[in-house]
């Protein structure tokens, strides 16, 4: 299961324009060892990929020899070459290239797959601990770690530690905004044997034609079933089998709200054994909580301006001030204690993705906007109780709850203006773009220095 040219595309989009020195001669060299090796000849494909390094002038033609080579070996099994390149080119990652997360990434993702399947069980555990940790960041962002599982923050899927009586061996999150999602269950009697969920929004991925495009794409002898609809435990599946004469996938999908859940059966070496419904019935369990998580951000939502919203305007210098100070400077943490609820993709600057979070009722607490890997910066529009004490405390008084709205940035908390109670999911978005544009210019700052003192930087402040 392969399409090659992607990993072209993924490097590319992955370094900046600036450091993307690659020559128009070299990428015509990658292409052709792609054409041989989708055409079918995969040992005169990876000798192309490798040779690829005696003609690469820059960190990057060489990085993309790494890649492919990686990826040619993966695919013809010779997983001995596929470690080998994958540790090559996460070397060169942590060298020469910064370290950078997006790049090591897909490299120790591969070693760690190559070295399992050699049954090297030492190096396999320490690649996964090294991936668990180049990943925390949007692993939090995506996963709620619970004595029963993994939980799926904008969905509240969970993924049990175990299923089949397999444990729980991967969770991952595997686009840049973290949105698509899955975990993977692995047989330990058969190591090209497992379980696995995905989690995702259709119409940003369709799962079920990637895996019909993928067989289709290897072999005219595949064979695929679409959509048998059926009925279990009352939620409606729909049943789809790939077949190939030396392997097979059976998916099952389940649909709530704008998500999608699939758990795949798939077997490297035989069809798979078709799960009984005792499984099912396991593997679903967690279904009613996703509705009930997703019917809560619908509600909130769809009352498109949440409540009555007031521009983005100054507010009494002494106020802000007083509320500025007990922002937490730094990384983002996520709130356990209430529901997220998916508002759009973003491609602004290095911020990936713009969400709620709710109460169990609902009622919106924090805007957010972030990275895909958790860090700084990242913008909130955050309930702020203390402001409407202080303000209470002077003599003055709100309609609703303020909402702060704010830019984290490293040791640096910029203040744009409070709003009247939850702004819109549409407002957010625009004062972001707005923000990120830099078409509002904040009213206070607050730097916090080395020695842990706060520094504050007024600008364009009125008082009332």
């Amino acid at each position: 299961m392969f399409r090659l040219f992607c990993t072209v595309v993924w490097l590319v989009s992955s370094l900046s324009a600036s450091q993307a020195q690659v020559s128009d001669d070299y990428i015509d060299a990658i292409n052709h060892a792609i054409f041989i090796a989708e055409d079918g000849d995969l040992a005169a494909g990876y000798d192309a990929a490798t040779g690829l390094l005696d003609i690469a002038d820059t960190d990057e033609e060489r990085l993309r020899a790494y890649d492919l080579a990686m990826n040619i070996a993966m695919a013809a099994g010779r997983w001995l070459d596929a470690e080998n390149q994958a540790f090559a080119g996460a070397q060169l990652v942590r060298e020469n290239l910064g370290g950078q997360p997006d790049l090591l990434r897909p490299f120790l993702e591969r070693q760690a797959e190559a070295a399992r399947q050699q049954d090297a069980l030492d190096r396999h555990q320490r690649l996964q601990a090294e991936l668990l940790s180049l990943n925390a960041g949007r692993l939090a962002l995506v996963w709620n770690a619970e004595r029963d599982g993994q939980r799926h923050r904008f969905t509240g899927f969970l993924c049990p530690q175990a299923l089949n009586d397999w444990p729980l061996s991967q969770w991952q999150a595997d686009s840049p905004s973290g949105l698509g999602a899955n975990c993977i269950y692995l047989d330990p009697a058969a190591p090209g044997s497992g379980l696995s969920f995905n989690i995702y929004r259709p119409a940003d991925q369709d799962h079920i034609a990637n895996i019909a495009a993928v067989f289709s794409a290897e072999m005219a002898q595949t064979e695929f079933i679409e959509g048998v609809p059926l009925i279990h435990n009352g939620q409606a599946l729909t049943y789809h089998v790939a077949n190939l004469d030396d392997r097979a996938m059976q998916v099952w999908r389940a649909l709530s709200g704008d998500w999608a859940v699939t758990l795949d059966s798939y077997s490297d070496t035989a069809i798979p054994e078709v799960l009984h419904d005792d499984l099912l019935t396991e593997a679903f369990a967690s279904l009613e909580r996703m509705n009930e998580h997703l019917s809560r951000c619908d509600l909130s939502r769809g009352r498109r301006e949440f409540g009555r919203e007031e521009e983005i305007a100054g507010v009494s210098l002494t106020m802000l001030t007083a509320s500025m100070l007990p922002h937490p400077v730094g990384v983002f943490q996520p709130d356990d204690n209430t529901l997220d609820c998916f508002i759009q993709r973003l491609d602004i600057g290095s911020l990936a993705i713009a969400y709620a979070e709710v109460d169990r009722r609902g009622r919106p607490q924090r805007f957010v906007a972030r990275p895909s890997d958790g860090e700084v910066p990242y913008i909130l529009a955050a309930e702020s109780r203390s402001l409407r004490n202080v303000e209470r405390s002077m003599g003055r008084t709100r309609s609703g709850t303020p909402f702060i709205m704010s830019q984290h940035l490293d040791r640096q908390v910029d203040t744009y203006g409070v709003y009247n109670g939850p702004p819109s999911a549409l407002g957010f978005l625009d004062h972001i773009a707005q923000i990120a544009a830099g078409d509002i210019e904040p009213s206070i700052g607050v730097y916090i220095d080395a020695d842990g003192q706060s520094i504050i930087n007024i600008s364009n402040a009125t008082d009332d």
